[in-house]
């Protein structure tokens, strides 16, 4: 019986490990649009070097940049991205990263 006891021990720590690493971290991002029609519309969006607004989310992994072939500018933070770095939609380039304000470029490191 102590066997079984030890053995639920060990679970349900190994449990409560995976549980704080899947949750309880925060990341930081960039967020914004030079969509005029955006409810985070900034005129500097587009600017490489932004450093404007930033929010913080508890759930979300990632940071990213989409960069249309109009010229609109996105950044954002998001939960579950893809797990390339560079992803290339139909009409747009995004990029993805996961370090806190790590979506201040304009995917240089993707080809456009």
């Amino acid at each position: 019986m102590k066997t079984t006891s030890t053995t639920m021990l060990l679970l349900l720590i190994t449990f409560l490990a995976l549980a704080a690493q899947q949750g309880g971290a925060t990341i930081s991002c960039y967020v914004c649009s030079t969509n005029p029609d955006h409810p985070k519309y900034d005129v500097t969006c587009g600017n490489p070097e932004y450093t404007n607004n930033v929010e913080s989310c508890d759930w979300c992994n990632s940071c990213f940049v989409h960069v249309y072939d109009n010229g609109l500018v996105h950044r954002d933070l998001q939960h579950g991205s893809l797990t390339q770095e560079c992803h290339y939609g139909e009409s747009y380039t995004a990029c993805y990263c996961y370090d806190d304000l790590c979506n201040r470029g304009l995917c240089e490191q993707c080809e456009q």
